[in-house]
């Protein structure tokens, strides 16, 4: 069955290799351009959003571009055709005005096969696109050795990341940390500064120059799995104030109060997935 029809949008032809795996996010730095561009865009919207509903949504959204066309091409016709704003807010992606900002730049200003335009002081450019967005794009899409000199150690300082630091700053006694990082303090949210950024970010290669643990396989041992179920669980789709949830066959279903629990219904069944 095509991922178009299970959505219930049988008039939309869809390019399986759209769908973004969020959880296998570092699979696509040698990916084909194509594949590239659909990754790019959905780390435009999946910053403070969780990975399950946002990557569901932003299938949603690309399941809009027409046969062989490529996701930043898809980005540009609806811009001509005025109808980029409607289409974010449909899929739920989030605040869809500076989405479509975000976008519409990205497509101007890069090109996911030119490493000139693939660092991170090319992409904060883009609207409400943040150091650790930036530098998160360059690891996923960038192989290390295509880097520009000022990608080349970038660390993705999440929550999981400068938890990690806290813990391994813990562990060094003073005296041997170099005289830049006494007295550091770390914060609990990614700081939004450049200067404190790249400072943290410094200090975090300092901390890992032994054992070189990738920033990602930090994360991955700290954060929440994703639910086994997370292609094929209820998704709700529609504009904001019309939506419906749906099974993984493009059937409506019906949440109701069973007790003290929310359960789905198909019709008058109860639904399992």
């Amino acid at each position: 069955m095509e991922f178009a029809e299970w959505l219930g949008i049988q008039e939309m032809a869809v390019n399986q290799s759209h769908m973004v795996d969020p959880f296998n996010i570092n699979q696509y730095q040698n990916s084909p351009p194509h594949i590239k561009e659909a990754v790019f865009l959905y780390c435009l919207v999946s910053p403070g959003k969780k990975a399950v509903g946002q990557a569901r949504s932003f299938w949603g959204f690309m399941s809009y571009a027409r046969p062989d066309e490529k996701p930043f091409d898809m980005v540009r016709r609806m811009r001509e055709e005025g109808s980029l704003i409607q289409n974010i807010r449909r899929w739920g992606l989030g605040t869809y005005n500076m989405i479509a900002k975000s976008m519409s730049r990205a497509v101007d200003i890069i090109n996911v096969s030119d490493p000139r335009t693939m660092h991170s002081a090319i992409i904060v450019d883009i609207p409400n696109v943040r150091y650790k967005t930036a530098k998160f794009i360059v690891s996923t899409l960038v192989p290390p050795e295509q880097r520009v000199e000022e990608d080349a150690d970038l660390a993705i300082l999440d929550t999981h990341i400068l938890k990690w630091i806290k813990e391994e700053l813990a562990k060094t006694p003073p005296k041997k940390l170099p005289q830049e990082f006494r007295g550091i303090r770390i914060p609990n949210q990614t700081p939004s500064v450049k200067a404190v950024y790249e400072k943290i970010e410094a200090l975090y290669n300092w901390l890992n120059r032994e054992h070189k643990i990738p920033d990602i396989e930090i994360w991955r041992s700290r954060a929440k799995p994703p639910p086994a179920d997370w292609k094929t669980r209820p998704v709700k789709r529609g504009l904001v104030g019309d939506r419906k949830w749906y099974d993984a066959q493009g059937e409506e279903l019906t949440r109701r109060k069973v007790g003290r629990t929310i359960k789905f219904f198909k019709g008058d069944e109860p639904f399992q997935w």
